[in-house]
């Protein structure tokens, strides 16, 4: 993983959030209490279920070292990014049926299906988000990384 890795991404934030706010004129609409708690934290605890805290931050410390030749514990960080990527998937499809859900329970209430999208489509679109700047970058330097060690 390059050390300009942190800089590109603060520029990939700043493009989507320029695009969010030039599209709506709206930065809040995008901002969801329960599509953050049903994506984010709901894949990250999974996470914490599987992976340990100090586990974690040793697999985004191993991306950023260059000189690391421990063949298990890159493929240990492999795994947990593609574990992390299926969490995101699957917590995403989970809280897009309960928005779903939450628009057929509305039906006769058209105040209360515009949430419902929202919460279905915002929850999608955190992974989207996460999986774009996290897990997929990181996870193909680690397969870069393990690549270079076996030539």
């Amino acid at each position: 993983m390059k050390k300009t890795y942190i800089f590109i991404i603060l520029i990939a934030m700043v493009i989507l959030v320029l695009a969010i706010y030039i599209g709506s004129g709206s930065i809040p609409l995008f901002l969801s209490a329960p599509s953050i708690m049903l994506t984010l934290i709901l894949s990250l605890l999974l996470t914490l279920s599987t992976f340990s805290p100090s586990e974690i931050v040793d697999f985004f410390m191993i991306a950023f070292r260059k000189n690391t030749t421990n063949i298990p514990k890159i493929r240990n960080g492999i795994h947990f990014f593609k574990t992390f990527q299926s969490y995101l998937i699957l917590s995403a499809l989970f809280s897009f049926i309960m928005g779903i859900i939450l628009i057929l329970a509305n039906l006769d209430d058209p105040e209360k299906i515009g949430p419902g999208i929202a919460v279905a489509l915002l929850t999608i679109f955190y992974s989207l988000v996460l999986m774009l700047l996290i897990t997929t970058p990181f996870k193909a330097g680690l397969r870069r990384m393990l690549n270079e060690i076996s030539e």
